[in-house]
């Protein structure tokens, strides 16, 4: 009897099983759950495919095969799949929201702000929905709608280090710049390891002038991202600011090797070496400048100068005769020109010179012309 029984209950066991195992594979949808729970999207995708064959009136089945398929980067086919399950339940808060976020992951912008504005106003509560279509604003350049729905998701949910750090690009460019880098700093503390927003924060201390402030978060960006010319060029202009004339030059000359084109870095480090004196090197640096905008008046003159200040008279004079011959009434080249002339005993070129500097409103001309012209 025992045995009987025994024998029995593994019967029920293995027709139990083998009906269970039978009904999944008659019944796609149960099969589509459990691929998708398991994450494995490609076969969920399949398999939702055959599930809403068999029930294409069930919203909740179109809505999971656009999950599926967006997880697998079908993202055409994903919204198809949700508008699916919308003209079946037009208040399908979650398929709105997916669509609305998968529009917005093909650059699909103006889609999906009208999708997401269409659960907004169905359902003012959805924070998501408000993060997404501020997104999708911002990605379309339009910075105040961005902002006010940044604002709403920042209000009404946790912190989020996403919401910090979008409202505060939206904030630089419409020129909030302070309130640009309180965001920056509450994405910072959210995500202190994060590069963007110190970075970005770097940005906006430079416009601001808060130099103490840039050399700080450029250092402290440098930290994460050591290969970064405009980190070591913004580092440099504000060391050269502070007059803090070596710093700037070390900064401009790394910004240099990593950037050797970067024409900012490039005047600036002139502008230094001259500075510190270091007239052969600021030669140097003026010369590659001039390679690359050999029309520019002003660095002929800079050139000139450092000449001047070495005592190379010939060369001085070359440099100031082509800044002449670009701008013909540059005063300050008239002006130093006149001093070499001065210097070589040409007085008569002296005081044409220093007539002509007057003559083209270079004020510190008019003390040296009745000395140059006696």
């Amino acid at each position: 009897m025992r045995v009987l029984l025994t024998i029995c209950f593994g019967l029920c066991l293995y027709v139990y099983g083998f009906s269970q195992s039978m009904n999944i594979a008659e019944n796609p949808c149960l099969k589509a759950s459990e691929y998708f729970n398991a994450k494995n999207f490609e076969l969920a995708y399949s398999a939702y495919q055959a599930c809403t064959v068999a029930n294409p009136e069930e919203a909740k089945s179109w809505y999971y095969l656009g999950n599926s398929a967006h997880n697998i980067k079908k993202y055409n086919e994903a919204i198809q799949a949700y508008d699916q399950a919308i003209s079946i339940d037009p208040n399908f808060k979650k398929a709105l929201l997916h669509k609305g976020y998968t529009l917005l992951n093909i650059n699909e912008f103006q889609r999906s702000i009208q999708t997401l504005t269409q659960l907004i106003q169905n359902d003012p509560t959805q924070i998501k929905a408000f993060q997404y279509r501020g997104t999708a604003y911002m990605k379309s350049g339009l910075y105040l709608e961005a902002i006010a729905d940044f604002d709403q998701a920042i209000l009404h949910s946790a912190p989020n280090y996403s919401n910090y750090l979008n409202r505060g690009l939206c904030r630089v460019k419409v020129l909030d710049k302070v309130g640009a880098l309180n965001d920056f700093r509450a994405a910072s503390d959210l995500k202190p390891n994060e590069y963007g927003p110190v970075a970005e924060r770097v940005w906006v201390l430079m416009d601001l002038e808060m130099w103490p402030e840039a050399i700080a978060d450029a250092s402290l960006a440098l930290a994460k991202k050591p290969a970064s010319s405009d980190l070591y060029f913004c580092r440099g202009y504000a060391k050269l600011m502070m007059q803090d004339l070596n710093g700037a030059d070390f900064d401009f000359g790394i910004c240099l090797q990593l950037s050797p084109n970067h024409i900012q870095a490039l005047k600036n480090k002139a502008i230094t070496t001259v500075s510190l004196k270091k007239y052969d090197e600021a030669v140097m640096d003026l010369s590659n400048l001039i390679t690359k905008d050999s029309k520019n008046a002003d660095l002929y003159l800079q050139r000139g100068n450092c000449f001047l200040a070495s005592q190379h008279y010939d060369k001085a004079l070359s440099d100031y005769n082509q800044a002449i011959s670009i701008k013909k009434d540059f005063g300050e080249a008239y002006f130093n020109r006149a001093n070499i002339y001065s210097n070589l005993q040409n007085s008569k070129q002296a005081c044409k010179d220093i007539k002509a500097a007057v003559s083209s409103g270079f004020d510190p001309a008019n003390a040296y012309v009745v000395f140059l012209c006696k």
